[in-house]
């Protein structure tokens, strides 16, 4: 092996082992939207529904209106979040009452 492949092996780890660093803010960030995405099921059950949702993104996108592709995904991106939050409000509700016992 020459110097050069051996230098041109650590730059390979290096440029891994800083990748994995800038990743980490990001696999906590996909662990949070796998959450966010798995309530979101839970208030939309229905497939058909959640695919309703994104109609108007496409149409503000084949539009080319750039305000109203900025309003369709604050909205698409807000309201759901509205939703989640009530969702975990209300689960967190039921788990804090306590359970009557049964005779």
């Amino acid at each position: 092996m020459t110097s050069s492949q051996s230098g041109q092996g650590k730059k390979i780890r290096t440029e891994r082992t800083h990748g994995r660093r800038l990743l980490r803010p990001f696999d906590a960030l996909a662990a949070d939207l796998r959450s966010v995405i798995g309530l979101i099921g839970r208030l939309y059950d229905d497939p058909h529904r959640i695919a309703q949702t994104h109609e108007p993104l496409l149409e503000s996108i084949e539009n080319g209106d750039t305000a109203h592709i900025l309003a369709a995904f604050e909205y698409h991106l807000t309201d759901p979040w509205r939703g989640v939050a009530q969702l975990v409000a209300t689960l967190a509700t039921a788990r804090s009452k306590p359970t009557e016992p049964t005779a």
